[in-house]
């Protein structure tokens, strides 16, 4: 359940009087010390809730156990989470709520998502929220777009993202990171690669509101278009994006909508728009169909294959039996990819082998190809009598398993393709 406990509706001092203000104002918001008539607005909404003392602390406790033990929910994601948990003005990872959430029987089995950030001092608080708290990773979000859109410098970004973003989660692992390549605010999903520019002027705030940067790329038409070729083109986009989401080391986020290409007509700040703009539409056209039966047929790969999810990070070190490494990052030859050739040639692309376990049968290989053309790649050596099979390929909607014969195997132009290791039957 998305909860916004860091303001109310009342807003700032030209806001109404409707509960809070009326029953003890100083008491449950954050009151300028200079000016007691006006209010700190970390929030950007006018007021901020004053969790430091311990009536509002112990409200919004109340509310988290009603809505956990009487409606069953299990967990919660924080809007503006930094704002609940400044003292003094300042975010700090012992902030009260924090800890009683820890100590509650009721609650601290439960989820709880952050938003990391707020519009307080230093409010950008990405990886510094404490363990048994998961992030919004937007890092991920921002790496995942760049990379697909063939920015050479994203590759080293997006490949720590891949891999759970152990820089920021250090001490919680890759579970920590919520990973999503869109949310209620921005664009949506199919917006975002039919869109360049945002087209806010529905809003009434002649198109100042919102994100101006978005990372999008309209496929070469802005809008609707009626070339199949661009049509085609923002369709492969997408499923490289949902597969890249459903691939990496973390916890995936669809929002709702994505699966089906629901649109908002380029508006990436819709909240004031009750209408088509924002609704969900359940009459879908065919190539919706299509998409929502992409989206299951990849959800159920990962789960059947056991693709790996794992709770820790890769550590690239040779395993003592096998001599195996959990994660191979290489090179189109097969070899593997050196630190001084990160910022080298084809650096939109990603080719890697991953051993679960450091286990060799059970193994993936994987390409990542943002370049606009097909890539060649060498067949990687293995460990054990087996052979390698593409069980997913971004490049087509209908998934057929195909085994690789090497010793050269191509990688399409602007797809994704996963080959998993089978050993042979009497092995």
């Amino acid at each position: 359940l998305d909860v916004v406990y860091n303001h109310t509706a009342e807003g700032d001092q030209h806001g109404p009087t409707v509960s809070l203000k009326g029953l003890d104002n100083a008491l449950y918001y954050r009151l300028n010390p200079d000016n007691l008539g006006h209010y700190h607005n970390w929030s950007g909404c006018g007021n901020a809730l004053n969790v430091e003392h311990d009536r509002c602390l112990e409200m919004i406790l109340a509310s988290l156990r009603y809505w956990a033990v009487e409606m069953h929910v299990d967990g919660f994601r924080f809007d503006l989470a930094p704002t609940v948990a400044r003292e003094g003005g300042q975010f700090t990872q012992q902030a009260r709520l924090f800890e009683a959430v820890q100590k509650d029987p009721m609650l601290n089995t439960l989820k709880f998502i952050a938003e990391p950030w707020d519009l307080g001092p230093d409010g950008f608080r990405q990886g510094q929220f404490p363990v048994g708290w998961h992030e919004w990773n937007t890092h991920f979000k921002q790496a995942v777009r760049q990379f697909w859109q063939g920015k050479p410098q994203s590759r080293a970004h997006w490949a720590k993202r891949l891999c759970g973003s152990d820089d920021l989660f250090e001490h919680r692992g890759p579970i920590a990171s919520i990973h999503y390549l869109s949310s209620h605010d921005g664009f949506t999903l199919q917006d975002l690669v039919s869109y360049k520019d945002k087209h806010n002027q529905a809003n009434g705030e002649n198109n100042q509101d919102g994100e101006a940067h978005n990372s999008s790329w309209n496929c070469g038409e802005e809008g609707v278009s009626q070339n199949p070729k661009i049509n085609a083109l923002r369709e492969r986009a997408v499923r490289n994006l949902l597969t890249s989401l459903f691939l990496a080391n973390g916890v995936p986020m669809l929002s709702q909508g994505d699966e089906v290409g629901r649109t908002q007509q380029g508006n990436n700040n819709a909240y004031c728009q009750d209408n088509e703009v924002s609704w969900m539409h359940w009459n879908w056209s065919d190539s919706q169909k299509q998409r929502k039966q992409f989206v299951s047929g990849l959800i159920q790969n990962i789960k059947t294959s056991k693709f790996p999810k794992q709770h820790q990070f890769f550590d690239g070190k040779p395993d003592g039996r096998t001599g195996a490494k959990d994660l191979l990052w290489m090179r189109p030859d097969g070899t593997e990819l050196r630190t001084q050739d990160w910022n080298k040639e084809k650096r939109n692309v990603l080719n890697y082998k991953i051993n679960v376990d450091h286990d060799p049968a059970h193994s993936y290989w994987i390409c990542m190809n943002a370049r606009s053309e097909m890539l060649e790649l060498q067949v990687p050596d293995h460990i054990g009598n087996g052979k390698w099979q593409l069980v997913w390929n971004t490049a087509q909607y209908e998934q057929k398993s195909e085994t690789i014969v090497g010793p050269t195997f191509q990688c399409p132009e602007y797809a994704i393709t996963v080959c998993q290791w089978r050993l042979n039957e009497h092995e």
